[in-house]
């Protein structure tokens, strides 16, 4: 896993799990919020979005989260998906997303990495608005858009579709027991996994 990508519907936890794997694996994160926003809410271009964007796919290694512009569709998942090796998808379903959402909101301190600076949402700011309407559309707008892509290139990439946090919980657990052993030496006792954290593993799903 050299190179990453996790899409979702917004609040879906897309920073936290690119966060989570960042450190796990020691990859640089790339949130796709700060290609397509300048400070204050200043919106980039198309062709500084895709200069950006291809910048950082040249690298050997990344983690890109965020979907970005909906309305550039081969720029936030035909570039990305080409040249990762593996796909996230967090498919969680909407209310899901709302509670975590709002939980975002009302617990942010005001440092949001994901964001470029002035661009630190709250539940007063329109933009927060903006955030529950796409949620709200994710399952008829986008979410047909997305299964089509990863259709067309599941066969040659490692897709993990998550639909609960549960499930995000033991991806990310699995991710960490592969680094372990794969950098120690250690018991048969201690190198077991849950049966449902092996079959995440080593097992894309395609449904």
């Amino acid at each position: 896993m050299r190179r990453i990508a996790i899409i979702g519907s917004s609040g879906s936890g897309k920073s936290t799990l690119g966060r989570q794997l960042s450190d796990l694996l020691n990859v640089d994160l790339i949130h796709f919020d700060r290609l397509c926003w300048k400070p204050d809410w200043v919106p980039t271009s198309n062709a500084e979005r895709q200069q950006q964007l291809d910048r950082y796919l040249q690298k050997e290694r990344w983690i890109i989260e965020g979907d970005g512009d909906r309305a550039n569709p081969n720029l936030i998942y035909d570039r990305r998906f080409a040249h990762a090796d593996t796909i996230v998808w967090l498919d969680f379903p909407r209310h899901t997303c709302f509670w975590q959402i709002v939980q975002k909101y009302l617990n942010d301190s005001g440092d949001r990495q994901d964001l470029p600076a002035g661009c630190q949402p709250n539940i007063f700011h329109k933009g927060f608005l903006n955030f529950l309407k796409q949620l709200w559309n994710y399952p008829q707008r986008d979410r047909q858009i997305v299964g089509e892509k990863i259709q067309r290139y599941w066969p040659e990439k490692r897709v993990f579709i998550l639909r609960r946090p549960t499930e995000v919980k033991d991806f990310i657990h699995a991710i960490a027991r592969v680094n372990f052993l794969s950098t120690s030496a250690v018991s048969p006792k201690v190198s077991k996994t849950k049966p449902t954290i092996s079959k995440l593993i080593s097992i894309p799903a395609t449904s």
